[in-house]
């Protein structure tokens, strides 16, 4: 309902009016109803806590802390986000923003697949971080992994047959323009989608201010990045520069969640195998001539990846959870 209310509540609000006014009240109105619901669900969920709400001064300093580095990386990120269509526009042309808008949004359509499992796990994190650290260790490697395995094979298609997407969805003089474009921002969003793992484990076991420091100091850098390779290459420069910055984000994110969860941790060397050699063997199929030979890689990867998946994931997956169910059988 919320994901509803996000899109359809500013379109009635433009029966009271044209401006962006009316919009703005009417998503405001929709995060407030939201935040009222999140509480009847913690009140209804969690007994005897209506009763206990009382202020708490100790808490102040620690909450205040928190949001405010949570509020750094939620100010910061889409600023990174957005530069490079400001930065196009205003060095290139507005043509230009749509060439490489549109295959920008498309590539983030990715986290919809990814984002259902890190919104899972963030509670999950906080929950047994500092109780079980074995148990965080698995869930954080198989969350990972996870994450991994939704994201490859969507990532090869796309990168493998982004003309042929394009030319159907858009013409062949915009799949002409933006074909490469999609490739590079498509092989990062496969880092990416793992990165925000790391993010969210990072966030929910009490340090955000490592991943706001981390985009406090990226920004500058990337803003400069940004600017030359724009007046070097033009939109290809634009995705190169994100492809960079996703890629160096991702690099720093695991190593501070590895740091921080403790050795025993699988989920940086996944990131690495998946994000760094599987984006290397995705590229490599991106230059064959010819659908047939595409479609051949795309085919022979896939298979490679599922009898990976298969002795990775699954069977591993599947003798976690014989052994789970054995020990609750009563002896």
């Amino acid at each position: 309902p919320m994901g509803i209310l996000t899109y359809v509540a500013p379109l009635l609000a433009l029966r009271f009016g044209t401006t962006l006014l009316p919009v703005g009240l009417a998503l405001a109105a929709v995060r407030l109803l939201g935040a009222g619901a999140h509480l009847a669900a913690c009140l209804g969920g969690t007994p005897g806590l209506a009763r206990g709400i009382r202020l708490q001064r100790g808490m102040v300093r620690p909450i205040l802390s928190f949001g405010g580095w949570m509020t750094v990386t939620a100010v910061v990120s889409p600023l990174m986000v957005y530069l490079d269509r400001f930065l196009i526009g205003g060095m290139l042309s507005l043509a230009m923003v749509a060439y490489y808008t549109t295959p920008y949004d498309l590539a983030q359509r990715f986290a919809i697949l990814s984002m259902p499992v890190v919104n899972v796990m963030f509670p999950a994190f906080a929950a047994c971080f500092d109780t079980d650290r074995s148990r965080t260790v698995r869930l954080f490697d198989w969350s990972v992994r996870s994450v991994a395995t939704i994201l490859f094979p969507v990532v090869v298609i796309c990168v493998l047959f982004a003309p042929e997407l394009l030319t159907l969805w858009l013409g062949a003089d915009f799949a002409s323009r933006s074909s490469a474009v999609l490739r590079l921002l498509a092989l990062g969003m496969l880092l990416n989608g793992m990165a925000m793992m790391a993010l969210s484990f990072l966030q929910s076991t009490g340090r955000p201010d490592l991943s706001a420091r981390l985009h406090v100091l990226e920004l500058p850098a990337y803003l400069l990045v940004l600017w030359l390779l724009i007046g070097r290459m033009g939109i290809m420069g634009a995705a190169l520069a994100w492809f960079l910055r996703v890629t160096v984000d991702a690099a720093a994110m695991f190593l501070m969640a590895h740091r921080r969860i403790g050795p025993g941790s699988t989920g940086a060397r996944t990131a690495l195998l998946a994000g760094g050699g599987g984006a290397l063997l995705i590229a490599a199929g991106a230059g064959l001539p010819g659908l047939a030979l595409r479609g051949g890689y795309a085919a022979a990867l896939l298979a490679i990846f599922a009898v990976v998946v298969w002795r990775t994931v699954a069977i591993p997956g599947h003798r976690i959870l014989f052994e789970a169910r054995e020990s609750r059988l009563p002896r």
